[in-house]
Parts: structure tokens; C-alpha cells; sequence
């Protein structure tokens, strides 16, 4: 058996593209979920460097805007939320959360252990994934880190997305 992976960003196609795609027989989901507080510093820093990948940005920190920090929130839960009432009991919905997939080592490895393959069968032979910002707490990614403290105290800020969507869809929203 052969599995098939490939990572699609949030608004990456066209909702007609999802539909076909969500109406596809014999296929899983797997949605690799993130803080989305560490998701916009990410965005905010690639679109600075025009670069998304193979760069390291841990030295640079960002001014973080409150109001499009929370359009980009809102954006971005939509999306997930769209998706997933889409595929939800048609097929398979696995989370895999970002940060566990960096814990020990071998980050290849890890992906494909959480949904049940082996690294030694895959055609896998450098390392696709690479975290590019090695900061590990979002204090150390900002300049203004009060404005994040003021979105945090005030329960502004979604830290878990999978929590978010599935008690969403429990409560038949």
C-alpha cells in the first residue's frame, strides 16, 4: 500500500479545488494544527523576507498587530472550520499538533509515526520539515509583547485549534 501526503496551506487553492478534493473516495485527512499566535509571527516573518522556507528567523522579532492578528485569527479558524464540516464523517480526520512533531529529534520521523507509518519505507531521504524559527516561546518572537498579554487575559487568542473546531462541531455550529 502506498500512501500519498502533501501539505496545503490555508486559502493555498480555490474553494472549487477543496470541494474536488473533499469529494475524493479512500482518502485520510490529516490536519497539522498550530498555535495560532506562533502561525501569524511565522506569516508576518516570511512576508517581511519574502521567504518561506530554509530561512532562519529566530533573531527577528515582529511588532505584533492586534486587529489584524485577530482578522488573521478569524481567517484562519474559518478555513479550519470549513474543512473539517466538509470532510467531517465522510473520512478519516486525524490532528497532529505542530509542536509534538519537534520534540524529540527526528522530525520526518515523528510525522510519520502519528499516522501509523515507518520512516525506514518511506522514500523520505532528507529532511523535508524544518522549523526556521528555533525561538520555542512566542515572548521571544515580538516586540510588544504586552499587546499579546493583553489578548491573552482577555481569552482573545484560540491556543488550541483542534479543541476549538471539535467543540464547535459538537455544538452543531
Amino acid at each position: 500500500k502506498k500512501n500519498l501526503f502533501f501539505k496545503l496551506f490555508f486559502n493555498q487553492l480555490p474553494e472549487e479545488a477543496l470541494e474536488k478534493l473533499f469529494k475524493v473516495k479512500k482518502i485520510s485527512f490529516i490536519f497539522l494544527v498550530r498555535n495560532i499566535l506562533d502561525i501569524y509571527i511565522s506569516q508576518v516573518k516570511a512576508s517581511d523576507l519574502s521567504s518561506w522556507d530554509s530561512v532562519d528567523t529566530t533573531q527577528i522579532k515582529i511588532n505584533l498587530d492586534r486587529k489584524k492578528f485577530l482578522t488573521y485569527q478569524d481567517r484562519i479558524l474559518n478555513w479550519y472550520s470549513y474543512c473539517y464540516s466538509k470532510i467531517n464523517n465522510k473520512s478519516t480526520i486525524k490532528f497532529i499538533n505542530y509542536e509534538n512533531i519537534f520534540s524529540n529529534g527526528d522530525v520526518d520521523k515523528n510525522i510519520l509515526s502519528s499516522v501509523g507509518l515507518n520512516k525506514e519505507k518511506s522514500i523520505i531521504k532528507e529532511p523535508f520539515f524544518v522549523k526556521q524559527d528555533k525561538n520555542i516561546d512566542w515572548f521571544d518572537k515580538v516586540k510588544n509583547p504586552d499587546t499579546v498579554l493583553g489578548l491573552l487575559n482577555e481569552n482573545k487568542i484560540i491556543v488550541n485549534i483542534k479543541k476549538y473546531i471539535e467543540d464547535k462541531f459538537k455544538m452543531g455550529v
